[in-house]
């Protein structure tokens, strides 16, 4: 009992947990490679750094410059053109104005160092790198300030840390923060702290200043403007009516809240000629066709699948009527639409994400229930902590695992299946090569600009083989074990490999085990010149579903790497590590077309 009581009267002060999340995100950032390849800023964040790189760089506004870029500078900036000769990025300028300081402070650096005042090199890397790390700890302060209003600091601190470290927060807080989900996480924590403070003591700077951060949580991401529900949810509820709503002060604060979004209104017109302009282009919404339950629950990304601590959240829905009916009522409304609007685009799974990314921006919120069903816990008998906080263990250590994963290329963004999924949940240690073993599966993402099911099977209509070793003439084709260790292999230039991303290697072997599992047998893959290796996959044939002295076909997949010349070498071969013997019959290559067709 003495434990409990201790536990339930410290952290009084958000501060001791808001120095280690920092430390722990400062960890994550420096990990993985990104920061020395100069990769902090990627993916959707090259698009919203546009307007950095337009008018702090370029001193070019209207970004007339990306006509004449090459190369890599090309692909970094991800623009269409607007009106003749002038260029827009994919996205708003909101996270512009977070990153401005920033870039001060790395564009001072760089000119002290030798480093390229060009926007780009480490000093401007690094710059928004922190940026993140910084709007992770705000967002974290707000959060906590929102939570102590309704439950005590101790279940305050351990859901703002659950909501971190057990969700993939933490990744988009540190390891890929140039994108807006940390940024959107930190205003909305914002946005329900003055929005509560507001309703109890009516104090028009709360109002103004909550309708400041309204107005830019919808620049960054329009379909987040549905947080703004909150406040009058939580007004009707306490007022039971919304008269407080039709006041001077609430028109003022509907022009504080257009005052973000003006900035981006004018560009669009200089630079699109219209005042709202939708730069997604040919991407859309399908409000008829939402794919909730993939998004929930699909292998592919699956939000509660890979995200499991939300459960407990969920669970705590019903919790919060003792809280608060308004609560209840604002969780239900605005988590609820989020989910459809979110799970209603084309790329529901959210290419280029961990778990479902956009579902970060309702954390706020949905840290109400989770307080709420963690304050549930601590009030039951110590028995019952055991079972609940182990179990909430394994979910914050497999959630490490899963942003390991990801950021080494194991856990994909796009292409995970139900076999990729369990070879890495709880795994400590590496997996081999999924894609080998042909364990992940290209989602259709013609169909689904069109928003049309997905086709599944691959269309290998012209598939021919590349190479081809027969050596059954042996009475007992290739046989391995005791010293003879290795197949005889088949050796592919690199000139007569597809030079197409779109064409997929399907490798072929022909075996016979007395013991799979025993014999150990490995089919290999190594794209070589030299001593350079480009690439090498192995994967264990007991693992592909090969059964005791049974004449079986392994099917493993495989691309030819990025830059391998077309004077290397592509090896195929088997070895044996283990006890026995086995047989190698075959060899071949077969390319196969990664467009789709339907199932027959």
């Amino acid at each position: 009992m003495r434990f409990k009581r201790v536990l339930l009267t410290q952290m009084k002060t958000p501060w001791l947990l808001m120095l280690t999340i920092g430390a722990l995100a400062v960890v994550f950032l420096f990990r993985f490679d990104f920061w020395k390849n100069d990769l902090v800023i990627r993916s959707d964040g090259f698009a919203y750094y546009g307007y950095i790189q337009g008018t702090l760089v370029h001193h070019d506004p209207l970004n007339t410059f990306h006509g004449e870029l090459e190369g890599d500078a090309l692909n970094r900036s991800w623009m269409h053109e607007g009106l003749e000769g002038r260029y827009l990025p994919k996205m708003t300028m909101g996270l512009a104005y977070a990153w401005v300081p920033g870039f001060i402070i790395a564009d001072f650096i760089a000119g002290l160092t030798s480093y390229p005042q060009d926007g780009w090199s480490r000093p401007y890397q690094l710059a928004v790198g922190f940026t993140g790390i910084l709007f992770l700890l705000i967002g974290i302060y707000a959060l906590w300030n929102a939570l102590s209003h309704w439950f005590s600091n101790a279940v305050s601190s351990l859901t703002v840390l659950l909501i971190v470290i057990g969700t993939n927060l933490l990744h988009y807080g540190s390891v890929e923060n140039s994108m807006s989900h940390v940024y959107s996480f930190a205003l909305i924590s914002l946005f329900l702290l003055f929005s509560q403070k507001w309703v109890s003591y009516y104090k028009s700077r709360d109002l103004l200043i909550a309708a400041f951060l309204l107005g830019w949580i919808i620049l960054i991401r329009p379909t987040n403007g549905i947080v703004g529900l909150f406040l009058p949810i939580l007004l009707l509820e306490k007022e039971r009516h919304l008269r407080r709503l039709i006041h001077v002060k609430t028109v003022l604060a509907a022009m504080i809240a257009f005052l973000p979004i003006l900035p981006q209104l004018i560009f669009w017109k200089l630079a699109a000629g219209e005042w709202l302009h939708y730069s997604y282009e040919q991407e859309s919404f399908f409000w008829l066709n939402p794919h909730i339950i993939d998004g929930l629950f699909s292998y592919r990304n699956g939000w509660l699948l890979y995200t499991p601590m939300m459960v407990l959240a969920l669970l705590g829905i019903p919790l919060l009527v003792k809280q608060s009916k308004g609560l209840l009522y604002a969780i239900i409304t605005i988590v609820g639409v989020h989910i459809y609007v979110t799970f209603s685009w084309w790329c529901w799974y959210y290419g280029g994400s961990l778990s479902i990314r956009p579902m970060i921006d309702v954390y706020p919120l949905l840290a109400l229930p989770l307080a709420a069903f963690l304050a549930w816990i601590l009030r039951k008998p110590l028995s019952l902590w055991i079972p609940v906080f182990m179990g909430i263990g394994l979910l914050v250590w497999n959630n490490f695992l899963q942003i390991k994963y990801s950021n080494l290329g194991i856990i994909t963004d796009s292409t995970m299946t139900k076999d990729a999924y369990w070879a890495t949940f709880m795994q400590p240690e590496k997996p081999k090569p999924l894609d080998f073993a042909g364990l992940y599966r290209d989602p259709d993402t013609e169909n689904l600009r069109k928003g049309l099911p997905e086709r599944l099977i691959y269309d290998t209509n012209y598939a021919e083989p590349l190479g081809y070793i027969d050596i059954s003439g042996e009475s007992k084709g290739h046989l391995l074990g005791g010293q003879k260790r290795f197949s005889k292999s088949l050796e592919i230039p690199g000139a007569l490999l597809p030079d197409n991303t779109e064409t997929l290697l399907q490798i072929r072997m022909k075996v016979r085990c007395e013991n799979p599992k025993e014999n150990e047998l490995h089919a290999v893959a190594s794209f070589q010149k030299e001593d350079r290796n480009y690439r090498y996959q192995a994967a264990n044939v007991a693992q592909l579903g090969v059964k005791p002295n049974e004449m079986s076909t392994v099917r493993l997949y495989t691309k030819r790497p990025v830059y391998f010349p077309d004077d290397g070498i592509l090896q195929l071969y088997a070895y044996m590590t283990g006890h026995g013997n086995c047989e190698v019959h075959s060899i071949e290559v077969i390319p196969m077309d990664l467009k789709r067709r339907p199932l027959q």
